[in-house]
């Protein structure tokens, strides 16, 4: 066999290893156009409440939050018979409240306010537990529901939803799928 065939021969079986490598590229570059990794590992960084509202208003969903004063409402979020976190909130001019759920504390006194805190957390839409949860904080305050869910922001500002380790693990992934593919379609192209 000449060596031009030979070389034809490697060229071709390169030009077909070549097409694997394209998978992990595309789904990475597809991932890292789709999910908003920079904000959710960068948060936008806001003084108060009121600023978050005016950067949720703006389309971020993902917040680090300095806090002067939460005030604990009372409920809890319940998964199974655990608690998986605690509603707080804050009032903004005494006019808009906005609801948190952070991570449950040791304590167990149930009339708590946390002063200057600083949460990283992600915007989440109201669900019927928070709706039944609000209706009953209602109650607890001598003020009718419509009331309470006039003046309360319809989404929750979450630390429990905020997985900042997580978004750090997931994003390495991809990077690391995308230096892979990289290196084999390189590898192959410099046989072609």
């Amino acid at each position: 066999m000449s060596s031009k065939k030979i070389y034809n021969q490697i060229r071709k079986v390169s030009l077909r290893r070549m097409i694997w490598p394209l998978v992990p590229i595309i789904a990475s570059l597809v991932a890292l156009h789709l999910i908003p990794f920079e904000e959710m590992l960068k948060p936008v960084k806001v003084s108060s409440t009121e600023e978050a509202i005016q950067a949720i208003e703006d389309g971020h969903v993902y917040l680090e939050v300095e806090l002067p004063r939460l005030i604990y409402s009372g409920y809890n979020y319940m998964k199974d018979s655990d608690v998986y976190g605690e509603y707080y909130y804050d009032l903004v001019n005494n006019a808009r409240c906005v609801f948190y759920l952070l991570e449950p504390s040791e304590e167990e006194s149930s009339e708590r306010v946390l002063y200057n805190v600083t949460k990283r957390v992600k915007v989440t839409k109201t669900n019927g537990i928070f709706d039944n949860m609000l209706e009953m904080f209602s109650n607890a305050i001598d003020w009718t529901s419509e009331g309470v869910i006039e003046v309360t922001e319809p989404y929750v500002l979450s630390e429990k939803d905020y997985h900042y380790m997580t978004y750090w693990v997931f994003f390495g992934l991809v990077l690391l799928s995308l230096a892979y593919g990289s290196i084999l379609f390189g590898y192959n192209l410099i046989f072609v």
